[in-house]
């Protein structure tokens, strides 16, 4: 923390600033646009519309991050004005304030996990280790949505985890409700990152063949995780037919 308040020299990732300007543009009520034009959103907006809204509707950016800045901003009534002398965003010192806030957050949700599966002994061993792996400091300070998207799936383990517990206690329904906890937070993790889809695939395979009745989770999970992804996918399909976004075409690139 005495780095963050006297050589933190702000945001030098591209997505990280990306994200910071939507946010910017969604707390000042311009809605989930962009002043970063990309030749290819241009081409799929004009191939779509036949014209192009301006500022650009962004599809390129998952939604967690630029959310997550925007309620910063409105929170705290930021002012985006450096002061005379200073090289640093404000915004950016209260996004990278908030993101440390997720990563001690996070190591509470480790150790919680580790003392319900081991002891507290491992559990401090465990938070005490994390708290030394510099990529996670790295990520902290990085402007991105890593260390939100961390504790929302740290949370999800912790809620899985108290699933299975309540199935062996046989409390059915309880063990479903946290099923669906899990569910709803996995889907928050995808808002962050692609990724979240491969590891909720997983993990309703995983749900499906321990957690009963499986058929209320083999129905009910999806639904809960799709859910919060639809106005997402919306947004996307009415700017560029594709419910994936810009990064969908990304397949196509040649190596």
């Amino acid at each position: 923390m005495m780095w963050f308040v006297l050589k933190f020299n702000g945001f030098s990732s591209p997505d990280a600033m990306d994200q910071a300007q939507i946010g910017r543009q969604i707390a000042n009520g311009q809605g989930y646009t962009t002043l970063y034009v990309r030749p290819l959103a241009m081409h799929l907006g004009l191939a779509r519309r036949g014209s192009l809204d301006m500022p650009l509707r962004d599809t390129n950016q998952a939604p967690l991050g630029p959310l997550l800045n925007a309620a910063v901003f409105r929170i705290s009534g930021m002012n985006f004005a450096f002061s005379p002398g200073e090289v640093v965003s404000p915004a950016e010192r209260a996004i990278t304030f908030t993101a440390f806030l997720f990563f001690a957050g996070s190591l509470v949700l480790t150790y919680l996990l580790g003392r319900r599966l081991f002891d507290p002994t491992l559990a401090l061993l465990s938070v005490g280790l994390f708290m030394l792996t510099d990529l996670a400091w790295r990520y902290t300070f990085s402007g991105l949505p890593q260390m939100a998207i961390l504790f929302f799936f740290n949370g999800a383990l912790l809620a899985l985890l108290s699933a299975l517990q309540a199935g062996e206690a046989g409390r059915r329904i309880k063990s479903v409700i946290f099923v669906l906890l899990a569910s709803l937070l996995l889907s928050i993790v995808t808002l962050g990152h692609g990724v979240g889809l491969w590891i909720f695939a997983g993990f309703w395979l995983f749900a499906v063949a321990v957690i009963r009745p499986r058929w209320v989770v083999s129905l009910a999970a999806p639904i809960v995780n799709v859910a919060p992804l639809l106005p997402w996918a919306w947004h996307n399909w009415r700017t560029v037919r594709n419910p994936f976004g810009v990064p969908f075409y990304e397949l196509y690139r040649e190596p």
